[in-house]
């Protein structure tokens, strides 16, 4: 999926908001917990998809998709309890992968309006 320069902007200032967000909450909770190793994983895997959109060769969606793939694999390779750690990073993938394309598709349906 080849994304334009608003697209890409819309897409990073997205993401940009879920790390602020997600930081925001990492920081609110005291305690260790899953839900502060989770918020932990999604700032990671949210980063790491700002980054790659930096690179304009790269199909960010193909990318993620490739990820995914990684975490699966590693799931049919590991016991319960990584197992969870790794479904939770493939949920964080999915919902990132979610958010851009539904950008994508919302400027693609804009486009096709005009």
């Amino acid at each position: 999926m080849v994304i334009s320069q608003i697209q890409y902007m819309s897409i990073q200032q997205t993401l940009r908001k879920e790390i602020e967000d997600s930081k925001m909450w990492y920081d609110r909770t005291k305690e260790e917990c899953i839900y502060k190793r989770d918020l932990k994983k999604r700032i990671e895997l949210l980063n790491w998809t700002l980054d790659n959109l930096k690179k304009p060769d790269i199909d960010i969606c193909a990318l993620i998709e490739a990820k995914t793939n990684e975490l699966v694999n590693k799931i049919n390779e590991k016991n319960s309890t990584a197992c969870k750690v790794i479904l939770l990073s493939i949920a964080v993938i999915i919902y990132v992968y979610r958010k851009i394309y539904k950008i994508y598709r919302t400027m693609a349906d804009g486009t096709k309006a005009n």
